[in-house]
This record gives C-alpha cells, structure tokens and sequence, in this order.
C-alpha cells in the first residue's frame, strides 16, 4: 500500500540506543500529535507525564 507524503516522511526506528534517543523520539510524536495531522490509536504510558 502506498501511503501519502505526510506519512512517507515519518522517522521510523527499531530501537534506542539511550534514554535520551527514547524521549527525542517521544518529543517527535508529540510534535505529530500537536500538528494536528495525526491522532494517537493506543497508547501504555501518558505522552504528557513522561516528557514532563
């Protein structure tokens, strides 16, 4: 499936090589998220009280 130019540039990873990769990655989505672009589906743990 192909999707659209919005999600074609979205930054994937497999893993995180430190804490700090983790909440860089966490602060990426919640840019998405704030765009207003994207909606969040499911989710373990509350964006806001980890990134504080």
């Amino acid at each position: 499936m192909e999707m659209c130019i919005v999600c074609d540039n979205i930054q994937l990873t497999k893993w995180f090589a430190s804490p700090k990769e983790y909440l860089q990655c966490l602060n990426y989505i919640q840019k998405l998220l704030d765009s207003g672009d994207f909606e969040m589906d499911s989710q373990t743990c509350d964006l806001d009280k980890v990134l504080g």
